[in-house]
């Protein structure tokens, strides 16, 4: 496991990115979460972890709803 050492962490300003994202939480457990936030340390998690992300990134800038949910239409007969 490969670990961020404390000097990366302040060059990428991660604590301010943290505590900006914080002030955008709407509810008390959002903002507990953002700020207990820390890098993901196992490579293995990030690829799905970012696919969540960009899913839900689709799904906020497409005007879906949250969950997303595809389905097909049938044809009604």
């Amino acid at each position: 496991m490969q670990t961020i050492d404390t000097q990366t962490l302040h060059d990428l300003e991660f604590t301010t990115i943290q505590n900006w994202l914080a002030e955008f939480a709407i509810g008390p457990t959002a903002k507990n979460r953002l700020e207990q936030l820390s890098p993901i340390k196992e490579l293995h998690l990030i690829r799905p972890t970012l696919g969540k992300l960009k899913e839900f990134h689709t799904i906020r800038t497409s005007g879906e709803s949250f969950p997303s949910l595809l389905f097909e239409v049938l044809p009604i007969s």
